[in-house]
């Protein structure tokens, strides 16, 4: 019975047909040295440093709006400023399409100029920032390919359950590691000991326990799951080998909407009305990734919607008043035990909403300073979706934009107003789940998978996306066993599987 039920709970992971869409992450390296100050041309760059360097203050250059700048040039400043005056600034270089076939933009003069940064315009530098430096790409999907590489899987733990579905490192102890399955049952990784068992779980329409990570300190834990008509955010706590529920920090109540009550023609493509009107109650899509990064903390809503609509979504995503379709933002007040909202998305009334425009975000990672969303598509598209931290007033489109379809009509809505950022890579992949970096035979690949236990990586070249089919042995996926979650380890990934198999991938 609890096969059909997990079986049911990811039905609805198929995705679609589409391309692939850049949004290069190059690095530079920040801490370049020279012996003297004559290889910097100081005659390309006086003029900047006339203009930003002000009664011997340093002014972060303007570098959003319409591209004044060229990268080459910046960089000869601050490396001036470092050599000549010993300022401590540091940078990385982050690429963004404004050209071409991956971008909505279409602005070809910003190509290799600056965009815009992490920082804030013309802000005096006190000399011991790090600047993320965003510039302008050009991408062609033309030039996507596709090469395989081998991994190794190592069979890590079995445990005598079903459908282990969360891996919690603890920040300084590993004989603290957690893992929690669908069910609730949380286990100690180094003994497979059942320390809690969390009563009232609805395991069905995605649901269940979805995710269990730990807090910077204290031994705290933050907990994501579904009960009935609800989704239910907790507070543990590990201390002298036990784990205890401290409290519920949030609860979102499901929404109630009528479904197909406008005969458009979107309606007519998605049949999936039975009737024009008829009150709907929640039926799946319940997100379920947790992330904590720098103090703060990240959770996927997905939304809570029917499995095949697409209209319906704005009665879910599009309401400020609603959670649903976002990831949250938080920090976590260790005086009042509580969440405190910091996504503060101008388009929403919830102080913690941050991200806008999901279908099911039900697996994100954090990876330096970005963050990496798989969004799981209906029958067009999946997509991955990278956001920059720093970034405020993101909306990732759905229901308007579907990977690089655009859904369309909608009522009083025209496609073209919707401010949206592409993703950086979007096909049909059925049942998508999102990953973590891995490094393979020297490659730094974004690893993604599927239910049925495929694995791909994404590693972006000078104009595009090369995707990698990763051959991994020592596997049961083939004999119906279903992989449920990718999970950070300590030196890799872990794959989270519905046997109970938990198999460790480690960076090579």
């Amino acid at each position: 019975m609890k096969k059909i039920l997990i079986l049911l709970l990811f039905i609805s992971f198929c995705g679609g047909t589409g391309e692939s869409v850049l949004e290069q992450e190059s690095r530079e390296n920040s801490t370049r040295q020279s012996s003297t100050s004559t290889t910097v041309n100081q005659v390309d760059f006086r003029k900047l440093d006339n203009q930003y360097r002000k009664n011997d203050k340093f002014i972060l250059p303007t570098f959003n709006g319409n591209c004044p700048h060229q990268l080459g040039e910046i960089i000869e400043l601050f490396d001036y400023w470092r050599l000549e005056f010993g300022l401590n600034i540091s940078y990385d270089v982050l690429g963004e399409p404004v050209f071409g076939t991956g971008s909505s933009l279409q602005q070809e003069n910003c190509i290799n100029k600056i965009v815009g940064s992490n920082l804030s315009q013309n802000i005096e530098l006190l000399g011991n920032e790090h600047i993320e430096i965003i510039v302008g790409r050009k991408f062609d999907k033309a030039r996507v390919g596709i090469e395989n590489v081998q991994a190794e899987a190592t069979k890590f733990i079995n445990l005598e359950t079903y459908g282990p579905i969360s891996y919690a490192i603890h920040p300084t102890d590993q004989s603290k590691d957690l893992i929690a399955d669908i069910n609730g049952n949380i286990f100690l990784a180094s003994n497979k000991e059942t320390l809690y068992s969390v009563e009232n779980i609805t395991v069905k329409d995605n649901g269940g326990f979805l995710s269990l990570k730990y807090l910077d300190n204290n031994d705290y834990l933050i907990g994501f799951f579904t009960f009935e008509q609800s989704i239910y955010i907790n507070l543990f706590q590990f201390s002298e080998k036990k784990l205890t529920k401290i409290k519920t920090l949030k609860e979102y109540k499901f929404p109630k909407y009528s479904k197909c009550n406008k005969s458009l023609l979107l309606v007519r493509i998605y049949n999936h009305c039975e009737s024009e009107g008829a009150e709907s109650n929640y039926i799946g899509h319940a997100g379920g990734g947790i992330q904590v990064h720098n103090g703060e903390i990240y959770i996927g809503l997905g939304d809570t919607n029917i499995p095949s609509s697409v209209f319906n979504s704005i009665y879910t995503t599009r309401d400020a008043n609603l959670p649903w379709g976002t990831i949250l933002k938080f920090e976590f007040d260790y005086n009042l035990l509580s969440l405190v909202g910091i996504g503060n998305h101008t388009e929403s009334n919830l102080t913690e909403v941050w991200i806008k425009g999901l279908r099911n975000p039900y697996r994100f990672s954090i990876n330096k300073n970005s963050i990496w969303i798989a969004d799981l598509g209906t029958s067009v598209e999946d997509e991955i979706n990278l956001v920059p931290l720093n970034t405020n007033n993101v909306d990732l489109g759905w229901p308007y934009y579907e990977g690089g379809f655009a859904h369309q009509p909608f009522d009083n809505v025209s496609i073209n107003s919707i401010t949206q950022k592409s993703p950086i890579f979007s096909e049909r992949i059925g049942g998508l789940i999102g990953g973590h970096f891995l490094q393979i035979n020297g490659k730094n690949l974004y690893t993604f998978g599927t239910l049925d236990g495929r694995l791909f990586g994404l590693e972006f070249v000078e104009s595009g996306v090369l995707k990698y089919k990763i051959n991994i042995k020592n596997t049961d996926f083939e004999k119906g066993n279903f992989l449920l979650s990718i999970e950070k380890s300590r030196n890799g990934i872990f794959l989270m599987s519905s046997s109970g198999n938990i198999v460790e991938i480690k960076n090579s």
